[in-house]
């Protein structure tokens, strides 16, 4: 199985850079929705989990 390369923007250095920006960009209704992870937290718990 071949490793796909990653590409960095460097406008967005971390998580918290991206989720700020989106804040910004996205209606509020939506962005309480995903950022609260929607539903019983599933998510937002597996993609913030070590």
């Amino acid at each position: 199985m071949s490793k796909a390369k990653l590409a960095i923007n460097n406008s967005y250095p971390s998580v918290t850079d991206l989720r700020n920006k989106a804040k910004k960009k996205i209606p509020k209704f939506a962005f309480e929705y995903l950022d609260g992870g929607c539903n019983e937290d599933v998510n937002l718990i597996k993609n913030t989990s070590e």
